[in-house]
């Protein structure tokens, strides 16, 4: 299900962008993070060696979990 998370991207061997869900589904921290751990594991693995993340209308995401994502990303 981490691979969810990257779909919304144009990353190199994302075959078809789609809504990412997964984080909200993950239902404990430790989820969030080894969720977190292994989408920054997969864009390291990218050939592109420098990129950005984009969160558009961040005010508007009302899921706390979301933002533990984001922070354990932000850590990373």
């Amino acid at each position: 299900m981490p691979g969810a998370a990257l779909e919304p991207t144009t990353h190199p061997g994302s075959p078809n962008p789609a809504p990412a869900a997964g984080v909200v589904d993950a239902d404990t921290p430790a989820q969030r993070r080894k969720m977190a751990i292994e989408v920054i594991n997969a864009l390291d693995a990218c050939d592109v060696p420098h990129g950005v993340i984009v969160v558009d209308d961040l005010h508007r995401i009302t899921h706390p979990q979301t933002y533990e994502f984001i922070d354990v990303m932000l850590e990373r």
